[in-house]
């Protein structure tokens, strides 16, 4: 009997329940993992190297991996979890349309992309010491049905910010889960 209910894997208990349930916070979290990880395998599979607003956003997906399994394993707050993500995934929206913008030229962003500004960090003045020039951030690397890879940030970090939002302030299933 104890074997078959090992199998079926039966009730993990109140904690180990709600670790495995859908939630705003758990989807928060597997979204900014795939971001993550899709962006580690373009570029360390497919060849892609990021440009200086690439990496940039790759920060924030980080910051929201890292506030996606605080607020977590920390279930009593699921109010600040959700507004808290929420915010986290507005900065990535802002940051990826501004990305997308320049890259469809709707304006211009002063950036040491491409190599043209100062060495900002230990990687930028290594690549400029061996000739190497990151690639420039207004050429997309990727299009998808016109769709590049910021643009698609963009749409998905602006659809996390709107879930997590709609989730804290509404009445419904999810509302108040963490």
């Amino acid at each position: 009997m104890t074997k078959a209910r090992l199998m079926s894997f039966g009730s993990l208990g109140p904690i180990g329940d709600a670790m495995l349930a859908l939630t705003p916070t758990s989807i928060s979290l597997m979204v900014a993992s795939l971001l993550l990880l899709s962006s580690f395998g373009l570029e360390y599979l497919v060849g892609l190297e990021p440009c200086y607003l690439c990496l940039r956003e790759r920060y924030l997906h980080l910051l929201l991996v890292g506030l996606g399994l605080f607020f977590w394993r920390l279930q009593f707050l699921p109010g600040l979890g959700l507004i808290t993500l929420g915010l986290a995934w507005s900065v990535s929206t802002i940051l990826a349309g501004a990305h997308a913008g320049f890259e469809y030229g709707f304006w211009y962003l002063d950036l040491p992309c491409g190599g043209s500004g100062p060495a900002l960090s230990l990687e930028a003045l290594q690549a400029d010491l061996e000739g190497r020039s990151p690639p420039p951030c207004d050429e997309p690397a990727i299009t998808f049905l016109g769709i590049s890879l910021a643009g698609a940030n963009f749409l998905i970090s602006g659809a996390m910010a709107f879930y997590l939002f709609k989730s804290r302030f509404t009445k419904g299933l999810m509302s108040g889960q963490p």
